[in-house]
């Protein structure tokens, strides 16, 4: 069956968030029974801080995107945690402003992946999972006042030190239920798959 014309950014805020999302797409790739894809392409980009949404995504998205598949249409996931906004040395985001000049430079659709404070509170959805690879009980009550604090806390029970990135998110997030944090954020994440996916 032929895809439809179709091309899926996603940029993320960091190198964790990065890790996730290409974990969730491998796991919509196994959902061949329940999904026909309608995508031709997708990419995943990692800004590197929260502040790049601003700086840097509309003119990424002119050079890397925009003109090397200028006969795609171009749908733009922008995913980032909330907690961001509750800490004044963030730089504030006008996404209104972001939005429109990714549009003046050729998005067909600009949609925003909010974490909910952050994407750890989503790797907490499978405590179960995430304590089978720390090989470690699950403990009657978590410790710490975030989602970042609370594995943290986990990760030291398994005398490991969790950190956001690539070296640490890389060796957990395959272990953990994809399909169990699809359903749990299925009002955040049903975007991004009723975007590359169409029921059969």
């Amino acid at each position: 069956m032929s895809k439809e014309n179709r091309c899926i950014i996603i940029y993320t805020e960091g190198e964790t968030d990065e890790q996730f999302y290409r974990e969730l797409l491998k796991y919509y790739g196994t959902c061949t029974d329940k999904y026909t894809p309608i995508y031709q392409k997708v990419i995943i980009k990692c800004l590197r801080g929260f502040g790049n949404f601003k700086f840097k995504v509309p003119r990424k998205f002119e050079k890397e995107i925009a003109q090397k598949f200028p006969d795609l249409e171009h749908h733009v996931f922008l995913a980032y945690d909330t907690d961001v906004f509750q800490f004044k040395s963030k730089p504030p985001i006008n996404w209104q402003q972001v939005e429109k000049s990714l549009y003046t430079k050729g998005a067909f659709k600009v949609y925003h992946i909010k974490a909910e404070k952050m994407i750890e509170d989503w790797f907490l959805d499978d405590l179960d999972g995430l304590c089978t690879f720390l090989k470690i009980p699950i403990p009657p009550k978590l410790k710490g006042t975030n989602g970042l604090k609370k594995i943290g806390s986990l990760f030291k029970q398994s005398n490991k030190n969790y950190e956001k990135g690539y070296y640490t998110t890389h060796k957990f997030i395959p272990h953990l239920d994809l399909s169990l944090i699809q359903r749990k954020r299925s009002e955040v994440l049903k975007l991004l798959r009723d975007c590359m996916y169409k029921e059969k």
